[in-house]
């Protein structure tokens, strides 16, 4: 059985020079590395 978290938020960066695609670029990157599936809306 498949568990499910749901994230609803905001994400700072303490550089504050991370642009959109960097960000999801480690957030993939990051979520693929565990194994894991995302589903859902990423704007900016």
């Amino acid at each position: 059985m498949k568990k499910g978290i749901e994230i609803s938020g905001a994400i700072f960066a303490n550089e504050g020079n991370i642009d959109h695609d960097e960000f999801l670029d480690k957030f993939i990157e990051f979520i693929e590395a565990n194994g894991w599936g995302f589903g859902g809306v990423v704007s900016k």
